[in-house]
């Protein structure tokens, strides 16, 4: 009995005297291995293609999940080029239209994934954190919670500074006051940086190296606030102002302030 999630394709081989062979490829979770015929006649290849295909929905699956992928990659190329055209020429400084033909893609694709080119900021954004999130799960959990902070606050000024770019940042900032549509992101305080100093936090103060007196949420959203002002400074005064030696400063004299000593 062939197993559920099979498809195939036949492919026509031409032979000498106006004779062919019929090349039957089913694909299938055999053990993860492909299936190969040789079948010699164009009619057993039309039967056993069709007995393989009905009644399990295969075809429509492989074709669910290709468009899956298409998409994917279509948003993915989107993204990337308009991420290589604002730190180029800032938000303000090139259209769709250019994303798109960097892209090689239809405008309509565009719309499809993004509603419009401010809309870029928030998956901007989102991927930033991603990067904050797996830098934090590689942390040892057994390093102390001031230990753990300042590693975070130093990969995430060296990500602002080499990873993001002035330019970026700057766009970013522009967009934010505008209140631009898909831009609540960046101000956000339910992001995934804001969780991750929630966490070492309260990671601190379960382990007496904090004041147990402390409003852990606000806290946390203070050291985020703290890192968002020192970057507006670092936008205001580029290519003057050292963003992280200004963060590292900063969060010295703010872990002061939440020692339990």
């Amino acid at each position: 009995m062939i197993c559920q999630h099979v498809s195939c394709k036949t492919v026509k081989i031409p032979l000498q005297n106006n004779k062919s062979i019929f090349l039957l490829f089913t694909f299938g979770r055999i053990n993860q291995i492909i299936i190969f015929s040789l079948l010699m006649s164009e009619k057993r290849a039309i039967m056993m293609s069709s007995t393989l295909m009905s009644g399990n929905g295969c075809c429509m699956k492989i074709k669910s999940n290709t468009r899956k992928l298409k998409a994917a990659e279509t948003k993915r190329k989107i993204y990337e080029s308009a991420v290589l055209l604002m730190k180029e020429h800032g938000l303000d400084g090139f259209t769709v239209d250019d994303v798109v033909q960097l892209a090689g893609v239809s405008k309509g694709s565009f719309y499809v994934h993004f509603k419009s080119k401010y809309s870029l900021i928030a998956e901007h954004v989102t991927n930033v954190d991603n990067d904050y999130e797996a830098f934090f799960r590689t942390i040892p959990k057994d390093r102390k919670a001031s230990e753990i902070l300042f590693m975070m606050t130093d990969k995430i000024a060296d990500i602002l500074v080499n990873n993001v770019g002035f330019a970026t940042m700057r766009t970013v900032y522009e967009v934010a006051l505008k209140k631009a549509d898909g831009t609540d992101a960046v101000l956000n305080q339910n992001r995934k940086i804001n969780q991750i100093y929630q966490d070492i936090i309260t990671q601190g103060v379960r382990q007496g190296e904090f004041t147990d007196q402390l409003d852990i949420e606000s806290v946390s959203n203070q050291f985020v606030m703290g890192i968002r002002g020192l970057a507006f400074q670092w936008c205001a005064h580029y290519p003057d102002f050292d963003l992280k030696k200004e963060v590292m400063q900063l969060f010295t004299l703010m872990l002061k302030g939440i020692s339990a000593s």
